[in-house]
């Protein structure tokens, strides 16, 4: 099913944001709160709903590993 396939991309692109974020952040409410807020890199968005999509997710995982790494993001 078309719908559950979506779902389940979803999900996976979520626990892998949240992997690295808490990676990133070294500590899980800091990471989960990163994902949740607005971010101004972002345009304001909010990670979380960038991972609705492919590009988006790219975009969320680009953004933290510029922090990780020390490039402004």
């Amino acid at each position: 099913n078309d719908l559950m396939d979506r779902r389940s991309i979803r999900r996976q692109r979520e626990e892998a944001a949240l992997r690295l974020a808490i990676q990133v952040f070294e500590d899980e409410s800091n990471a989960r709160a990163w994902l949740a807020r607005p971010i101004p890199s972002l345009g304001a968005a909010r990670p979380n709903d960038l991972l609705r999509t492919e590009a988006g997710y790219e975009l969320v995982i680009a953004t933290l590993n510029k922090i990780q790494y020390g490039i402004p993001a």
